[in-house]
């Protein structure tokens, strides 16, 4: 018995010798969670040709040092009112922000964004008039290492936004809530693990 259980233990240690390590999409040669960050945001934009301040926030996970898969939302500062129409208007949005950075052990290094996702656009005309909406806002811009715990991104991109009601168009269209816009967010959290 003793030599059965013998010829047995070095069988699988010789399979084990030969065996090839697995590739999983979370493991070895996969996404490995790197990093923990969130933080503010700070936007710059127009609405119907006026220009407006957005703050919004984010948090999220990194993967490999250079994948970041976050939750973000953004809102106008203040309502905004178009002298054209003497209406307060306000809007929110938030979705599912996807990031990738070039070469992030540099102290300054290229990033590009993309945030997908829906909000609301109210117009208040006595009774506030709203339409859902759905946003798609890719980016590019640098990002800068200023701590292992603070970074800094500068960014800008252009944000398209449909599904403003055929109803309210004569009020504000999508291309009027659409548009380029400059971003600053200050990231905040804690990576780990080796470039």
């Amino acid at each position: 018995m003793k030599r059965l259980a013998l010829c047995f233990g070095i069988l699988l240690l010789s399979l084990q010798l030969f065996a090839q390590d697995q590739e999983t999409v979370f493991g070895y040669s996969g996404l490995k969670l790197t990093g923990v960050w969130g933080g503010p945001s700070f936007a710059f934009s127009g609405i119907s040709d006026r220009s407006e301040y957005f703050r919004g926030g984010f948090g999220g996970l990194e993967f490999n040092k250079s994948i970041y898969v976050a939750y973000a939302a953004y809102w106008l500062n203040d309502e905004t009112e178009l002298p054209e129409l003497d209406n307060d208007v306000d809007f929110r949005y938030r979705g599912l922000l996807l990031g990738y950075a070039f070469k992030p052990n540099k102290i300054v290094h290229p990033k590009i964004t993309t945030l997908i996702g829906g909000g609301e656009v109210s117009i208040d005309l006595g009774s506030t008039v709203s339409d859902q909406v759905f946003v798609l806002q890719p980016t590019a811009g640098i990002g800068i290492n200023v701590f292992k715990w603070w970074h800094i991104d500068v960014l800008g991109g252009y944000r398209l936004v449909t599904g403003m009601e055929e109803d309210n168009s004569d009020l504000l269209s999508n291309s009027e809530v659409s548009g380029a816009f400059g971003e600053i967010k200050l990231r905040f959290g804690i990576s780990w693990g080796w470039y």
